[in-house]
């Protein structure tokens, strides 16, 4: 059945679509948009490069009318002798690589790293009155966007992939307080010249679900 919007995670993100998350980082992202009018948007070429190493925490929703990308939320595993540069402002996300994106393998600690979670402004902060898949009116995109992310890292967990530590970047205002939350509040540095701040945590996911579920939502 065909619907305006769909809900996309992982590998069900045809890449076709991969243009379109580029194009959506850019837009949201650039310097005119951000609250701190400092282009924090990923290169395209860098970013492209992510997606086609390693999609499977990245979740999109897709305008099916417009061929859009309207909301995004991505998350990469790094190798954890990068993830000692960021946390400390050594290195920034725009110092990130394709080789230091680790693909999933069991029994291997992983970084997550949250990279960004986006909404278009035609839909920030506003409840939905028209359901979106299996997602009922009356939601916000972002709170859709996490319960996807949620339910991969539950996925995740089942296939013993271990996740022991989360790092996230926040680029905007709002973003700032969702890297709080999702890490429990601990701040690397914080500086709105380059427009970002970096929180980091280690990580469980009963934790992280006791502790931020409501929070976050």
């Amino acid at each position: 059945m065909y619907t305006k919007f769909i809900v996309l995670t992982g590998k069900d993100i045809p890449k076709r679509i991969y243009k379109k998350i580029l194009d959506f980082d850019e837009e949201i992202f650039n310097k005119e948009n951000t609250d701190f009018k400092v282009d924090t948007s990923m290169p395209r070429n860098i970013l492209n490069s992510f997606l086609n190493k390693n999609i499977s925490t990245t979740s999109i929703i897709y305008n099916n009318n417009s061929k859009k990308v309207v909301a995004y939320l991505q998350a990469f595993p790094l190798k954890h002798e990068l993830v000692e540069d960021l946390k400390y402002g050594e290195k920034s996300f725009k110092d990130i690589t394709s080789n230091d994106i680790e693909y999933y393998s069991p029994n291997k600690p992983l970084c997550l790293y949250i990279y960004s979670i986006g909404v278009a402004k035609k839909y920030r902060g506003k409840l939905l009155n028209f359901n979106i898949g299996n997602y009922p009116s009356g939601q916000k995109m972002i709170n859709i966007l996490i319960n996807e992310f949620i339910n991969k890292l539950k996925q995740l967990e089942t296939n013993n992939i271990i996740i022991d530590s989360i790092l996230c970047d926040g680029v905007s205002k709002k973003g700032q307080e969702f890297a709080m939350k999702a890490t429990g509040g601990q701040i690397l540095f914080n500086n709105n010249d380059i427009g970002t701040m970096m929180c980091y945590s280690k990580f469980d996911i009963n934790n992280f679900l006791n502790k931020n579920k409501k929070s976050i939502f």
